[in-house]
């Protein structure tokens, strides 16, 4: 398969019809149907759904497109660069992360770090199930994350399928998260149960549900006969702050006071069952090395995990 035949694939995905697609890439639409059955025939699977209306793509074609449209995107970036660049190449880093403000703030410190030379920093925001293909396409250098202690063997598995690595920096448990004016805190309580939480909000901070949803226990936190959904930590924390709603995830590496909003005062509740725990890391392409910069960030990383 050609470089040129996946650009003519994603231009039908594009325009949702062959025809369409051959007239914008200025080709017969006999020759792209060719192009497209050889294809096909290659992985022995149909790409795309034929119907009155269109094409649309078959199961087998999405996850054909998620492998192969990155490539194609890389490639046009290789070519552009080598047509336009002159001189030494920019040093780059890209960095993902679900959703972790430690992650975000690793990073800001980091941009202070090199504020003085010439590169590219990028910093995003994925979901828990993109990272691995994410960093493993190279789209990314690493990506931070966190795995439910108990499953974290068959994430690890995972990892390793894709050619990655997971670097451990630290476990926190979960505990309830609420503001010191919260019923809880003005009597003295120390631990809380799922079921003393229960006459109270919950705010599901969103990126938070992948781990609940994984917690047998959890589970019915999403079902919970309050429920605020909300989708970051910064309104999640406003909430809180009203009073009497609570959140749960190891506050240190979410709400912690360094990273907090001017004025919110969150405190962090173990729960009376200790069992769930949050092991949390970075992924990378295993026997690579990380550039100057990837390193100096997983430093400070390592550096915030161990004194947050």
């Amino acid at each position: 398969m050609r470089i040129e035949q996946i650009e003519q694939l994603i231009e039908i995905v594009k325009c949702g019809s062959i025809g369409k697609a051959a007239q914008k890439l200025y080709v017969q639409q006999p020759n792209l149907s060719t192009m497209l059955k050889s294809i096909e025939d290659e992985f022995h699977q149909p790409l795309f759904y034929r119907t009155p209306n269109g094409v649309r793509l078959t199961p087998f074609g999405k996850d054909f497109m998620a492998f192969a449209e990155p490539y194609y995107k890389q490639y046009k970036l290789l070519k552009e660069i080598g047509e336009n660049g002159s001189g030494s190449p920019v040093e780059e880093f890209n960095v993902c992360s679900h959703h972790m403000t430690i992650a975000r703030w690793v990073f800001s410190e980091l941009c202070t770090v090199y504020s003085d030379r010439p590169l590219r920093m990028r910093m995003a925001n994925v979901s828990f199930e993109d990272i691995p293909q994410s960093v493993a396409s190279h789209q990314f250098d690493i990506g931070i994350l966190g795995l439910v202690k108990n499953q974290s063997r068959l994430h690890l598995k995972i990892f390793s399928s894709l050619g990655l690595e997971f670097i451990h920096l630290g476990n926190a448990p979960f505990s309830a998260i609420v503001a010191d004016c919260h019923p809880f805190i003005r009597d003295h309580i120390r631990s809380v149960s799922l079921d003393m939480c229960k006459m109270y909000p919950f705010v599901l901070y969103r990126p938070m549900e992948v781990y609940l949803r994984a917690l047998e226990s959890y589970q019915r936190l999403i079902n919970h006969r309050t429920l605020i959904d909300v989708p970051d930590y910064v309104l999640a924390q406003d909430i809180m702050r009203q009073g009497k709603a609570f959140s749960v995830g190891p506050l240190k590496y979410l709400y912690n006071s360094r990273y907090q909003s001017q004025g919110a005062t969150l405190v962090e509740l173990p729960f009376e069952d200790r069992s769930a725990e949050l092991c949390f890391g970075y992924i990378k392409r295993r026997n690579e090395t990380l550039s100057e910069i990837g390193q100096e960030y997983v430093s400070l990383l390592a550096s915030m995990f161990a004194h947050p």
